[in-house]
């Protein structure tokens, strides 16, 4: 990777997206919102003014990757901006910290010193969605997640750039002259960067910072909150005293068991959950074989919720707080505009003043599902709007929370009859469900992505809206077959020699059963025919499927083919069983012949010809 194009090939060949940097810059040459939400093709990475740049950028957000930056201190403690030859450059300790939280070696090929020299840069690949509410982003970036140094570490503020955002890397020059420009910290990477799971990120984060909350505009400068400050219910303030005294090992073992481990790391490791550990540090939890983590709030609401927590979901939301609340001894006030409370209960007629938001949200949803009942079973399945109907409210919270990554949902587990999953609450199987999903994302309502677990591979679904409340617009990709007998078109099988290929085509089931001695394999008894005639297919009578079924079963010791080379099984014109007149045909013995259950069968073995016999008899009587 001598280059910048060399490099950023090779970037998008381990799956990232790239931008061609300016000279003496940190923006791309080239316009890159159109690709920063789908794959860049390699012919576009190709066509950048790779002629005019000076290093390569890649996206955070696109296959995975994401960054931590990590900026050296730019100001002193009176908050007067520092020349540069003043700017100390970040140890290398807090990136050691930082790969430790990852489960990364000390020698992690994708570490970058930064185009300054004085900060670092470290690549990661991670496919899980960061839980809302655990960091906060920047105030004019929403992809960036920023945090303040703890004590013990020398920078000026990390950002973890999830999405919507860039990060150069090297071989790049640096936006100012005579810097030393981005350098890897050793050899140049071989490989992509290392896939981790949003608990290791989190982790990583909260080892060596906290999160930086924006101010708005309205909170008074003040270097401390009041102790006797009054909040609203949902603001991040409440959350934040949550956090502060809720002991996260107290609950786990309240509800997952006591017996706890210690392990080298200072982690505490909850026994029998499959890799359930929590860093008393960071306040942080993961139970790697689940795939879940998060703070105190992800704890509670996995807990009661399981794999259907979602965040964005105001009522699961506000049940999860109150018992967090609860357990962390956190005291929360009355709602400021609580429900309007009638003197006399309200009776069908009468007149109820509710707010307008509530009334048009009302009537969008009485819209949604008239147009929803509307649509043809041509273009969508009674079963598909009922899946429909029961993802309206996750919808409805990823469209008012703005949230634009898929979120997983848990469709359940069809070997527990007590699972509480969505297709349960549906009123449908599990494979249903994940049927009809399917459905959804072909007709344009959803988009339906699955992503494995990396421990245990077991896959999960996350969705999130795509033409959802358009349902007018929804358009399969083909019209579906839908209800009905569907006959068969195209006949089964070649034409008859004698009556060429418009006659109908009958088919034949032959079982031939013989009891033996469970022990020296010696025949019991003589075999038991048992045979099935159909018509399965007939040019003047397409829905002509089992509608004339001759079975015949025999258990005479002397057994014999009950079909005559004579007789009529079916009159495409009338369709009705007709009497066979029988014809004896004596077996041969036996079926327990020499050598038929010792599976060492000789070429000459009577075997052979017994089997060549019954053949002969089964198919004589049809021509």
């Amino acid at each position: 990777m001598k280059t910048p194009k060399s490099a950023a090939l090779q970037f998008h060949e381990w799956g990232a997206n790239v931008n061609a940097i300016a000279p003496l810059s940190k923006g791309p040459l080239n316009d890159w919102a159109d690709i920063q939400h789908r794959r860049q093709t390699q012919q576009e990475v190709q066509q950048l003014p790779w002629g005019r740049a000076a290093g390569v950028g890649v996206m955070n957000g696109p296959g995975g990757w994401r960054t931590f930056d990590i900026d050296p201190k730019k100001k002193d403690e009176y908050g007067n901006k520092l020349a540069d030859e003043d700017i100390k450059p970040v140890p290398e300790s807090s990136v050691l910290c930082i790969l430790q939280a990852l489960g990364l070696s000390q020698d992690y090929a994708w570490v970058g010193r930064s185009g300054s020299g004085k900060g670092w840069g470290i690549a990661v690949i991670c496919y899980d969605t960061i839980p809302a509410g655990v960091l906060h982003t920047k105030d004019d970036d929403a992809g960036v997640f920023v945090g303040l140094p703890k004590d013990g570490h020398e920078f000026g503020q990390i950002e973890l750039r999830v999405q919507d955002c860039q990060t150069i890397f090297p071989p790049s020059a640096y936006s100012k002259p005579n810097a030393p420009g981005y350098q890897w910290r050793g050899d140049a990477p071989t490989s992509p960067p290392s896939v981790v799971t949003a608990g290791h990120v989190l982790n990583a984060f909260f080892a060596v910072a906290t999160p930086k909350r924006a101010k708005t505009e309205d909170e008074p400068k003040t270097s401390k909150p009041s102790a006797q400050k009054v909040h609203t219910a949902d603001s991040d303030a409440v959350i934040a005293e949550i956090k502060q005294h809720f002991d996260l090992v107290a609950y786990a073992q309240q509800h997952y068991g006591n017996e706890t481990q210690k392990e080298p790391n200072g982690e505490i490791r909850i026994l029998g959950h499959g890799g359930f550990l929590i860093n008393p540090k960071t306040q942080i939890w993961n139970n790697f074989t689940e795939e879940v983590g998060g703070d105190c709030i992800e704890l509670v609401g996995y807990r009661l919720y399981g794999h259907r927590w979602d965040r964005y979901n105001r009522v699961m939301f506000h049940a999860v707080k109150l018992e967090a609340a609860a357990f962390a001894g956190v005291t929360l006030p009355e709602p400021q505009h609580p429900k309007p409370q009638f003197a006399v209960s309200p009776e069908v007629g009468d007149v109820v003043t509710i707010p307008r938001t509530e009334y048009e949200r009302l009537k969008g949803f009485e819209s949604w599902v008239t147009e929803l009942a509307a649509i043809p079973s041509e273009r969508l399945s009674p079963a598909a709007k009922v899946v429909a109907l029961s993802l309206r409210p996750k919808m409805d919270s990823m469209d008012i929370w703005k949230c634009e990554e898929p979120l997983p949902i848990y469709i359940g587990d069809p070997k527990d009859p007590n699972d509480d999953g969505a297709a349960k609450r549906a009123g449908l199987s599990a494979d249903t469900y994940g049927a009809k999903l399917k459905e959804l994302d072909d007709v344009g309502a959803i988009k339906r992505e699955t992503r494995r677990n990396h421990i245990t591979g077991r896959p999960r679904v996350f969705v999130q809206p795509d033409n959802f409340f358009d349902p007018a617009n929804w358009t399969p990709s083909e019209p579906r077959a839908h209800g009905g007998h569907h006959p068969k078109n195209n006949r089964p099988a070649p034409e008859c020699s004698t009556h060429g290929a418009e006659v109908a085509v009958g088919e034949e089931t032959t079982v031939v059963k013989q009891r033996y001695c469970g022990d020296c394999l010696e025949s019991l008894g003589v075999p038991t025919i048992r045979r099935e005639r159909k018509i399965i297919w007939d040019p003047n009578n397409p829905n002509i499927e089992d509608q004339l079924s001759v079975e015949v079963e025999d258990d005479d010791p002397n057994p014999q083919v009950a079909v005559s080379p004579t007789t009529v099984l079916y009159q495409p014109q009338v369709a009705a069983k007709v009497a066979r007149p029988p014809v004896s045909i004596p077996l041969i013995e036996p079926v327990g012949a020499p050598g038929v259950h010792s599976r060492l069968i000789d070429a000459d073995d009577p075997w052979f010809a017994y089997q060549r016999s019954l053949q002969g008899q089964i198919t004589g009587g049809a021509s």
